[in-house]
């Protein structure tokens, strides 16, 4: 097992260097946001100029960021290779990544891979997760997903690691790797190779990459099969046939031989599937044959049904006719236990009515008898006083008369009277 690297806990976080090969795309600018966004800090910006003089200024504000802008002692431009290793000798950061100029991170994909980094000491590189894809009128539209474990006899044979997908010890690739300049297709393939001689790379699920492909091809060299692929191809293999050890050979042949096995096995499968597929297509011209005489009787069965759906259609149209009358039939009679309803509560609303007339009429009657009463006890008081009147004026007539006669008499004859009543024996008035 390799040594551990350096990894002293309870420091600040560790400088990264981006080291971005640009073609002065108008894909750059895009790509230099997704770096300013990162939420690790610090963040060294390497900008190789590849493409040479004529590339243009720097497309945004780098914020917080140290930049670093590289190009060629003569101005020209730099091949693939020569580019991604003039940025790597130019970076200073403890980790480095590149990016190329039409590729994207996403906010969060330094500090998971510099998380795990730091808790895998022994390891020379640590990768994420990539979505490959493209913008369909600002759509994202998903192509192939780069997510494999890592498998050092895999890598030999195909690169599953896109180059921003990895972020690496900077100072033990500097001692351990090189881009190799005859390499200007596949030469991060090149390089992952060579480092992955120091140890094991460790994966960190999840995708925090993309991988922008264009819309019409739609996919990576890594999948191409052109002229160009081939021969870069067959030149990588020629240059680790040389370098591979005898156990990684050993690995490398027994791995081909349980693809082989199982292209075998594969290819039995796909023997059987095509005599079974045969078969079954046998069968099946066999029961178009006997569907073929199935067919005039199978038109009749269809006249016979249509002529059943029109019926079904008219007995239809019937019943919903009869359906309505019914429906207008029970909406009368709601209408008519509605009205009938009405005419009860009219009814017990008058029989009401007429039993508080009948009360008042009562008490009316109560009334009128007793102001009858007192009319006739009344009466009788009036003729008891008109019977006191009369003998009051029978009374006032007598004592008229008898002062009339006093005021006739002479005075000789009102002493005469005076004397008599005075001698007379007093008599009680009744």
């Amino acid at each position: 097992m390799p040594a551990p690297f350096d990894t002293t806990p309870n420091l600040p976080p560790p400088l990264v260097s981006v080291i971005v090969r640009s073609m002065d795309r108008p894909s750059l600018a895009q790509a230099l946001q997704s770096v300013i966004q990162q939420s690790h800090r610090p963040i060294e910006l390497v900008l190789v100029n590849a493409k040479g003089q004529a590339h243009a200024d720097m497309p945004v504000q780098v914020a917080d960021l140290m930049l670093r802008q590289v190009a060629a002692e003569d101005g020209q431009p730099l091949p693939r290779a020569r580019a991604a290793q003039l940025g790597l000798q130019a970076a200073s950061g403890e980790w480095a990544l590149f990016l190329d100029d039409d590729d994207e991170l996403m906010p969060d994909h330094l500090s998971r891979l510099v998380q795990a980094g730091l808790q895998h000491a022994e390891a020379p590189a640590v990768y994420a997760d990539v979505d490959m894809g493209c913008r369909v009128e600002g759509v994202w539209q998903l192509q192939h997903r780069f997510a494999a474990d890592f498998d050092p006899v895999r890598l030999l044979f195909e690169n599953y690691l896109p180059i921003h997908a990895v972020l690496f010890r900077r100072e033990v690739a500097l001692r351990h790797a090189r881009f190799d300049a005859d390499f200007d297709l596949f030469e991060d393939w090149d390089f992952w190779l060579q480092l992955a001689q120091v140890g094991a790379f460790v994966r960190v699920p999840g995708v925090s990459a993309r991988y922008m492909a264009t819309p019409v091809a739609g996919r990576s060299d890594v999948f191409e099969d052109s002229p160009a692929a081939r021969t870069a191809r067959e030149r990588l293999f020629e240059k680790w046939r040389q370098r591979l050890s005898p156990g990684l050979y050993a690995q490398a042949l027994q791995r081909l031989q349980s693809l082989h096995r199982q292209a075998g096995q594969q290819q039995a499968e796909l023997m059987d599937l095509r005599r079974g597929h045969a078969e079954q297509a046998a069968v099946l011209q066999a029961r178009e044959s006997e569907l073929a005489d199935y067919a005039p009787r199978l038109a009749a069965r269809e006249d016979e049904l249509a002529s059943a759906r029109l019926q079904r259609e008219a007995q239809q149209m019937i019943l919903t006719a009869r359906e309505q009358e019914l429906r207008n039939a029970l909406a009368a009679i709601e209408a008519q236990r509605e009205l009938l309803a009405h005419r009860e509560r009219e009814s017990r609303e008058g029989v009401e009515y007429a039993s508080s007339l009948r009360e008042t009429l009562a008490h009316r009657e109560r009334e009128i008898a007793d102001a009858t009463q007192q009319l006739a006890d009344l009466r009788s008081a009036l003729a008891a006083g008109q019977q006191t009147l009369i003998q009051r004026d029978l009374e006032l007539a007598s004592s008229r008369a008898e002062l009339a006669t006093l005021h006739a008499e002479k005075p000789l004859q009102a002493l005469a009277r005076t004397l008599r009543s005075k001698n007379k024996p007093h008599a009680t008035r009744t």
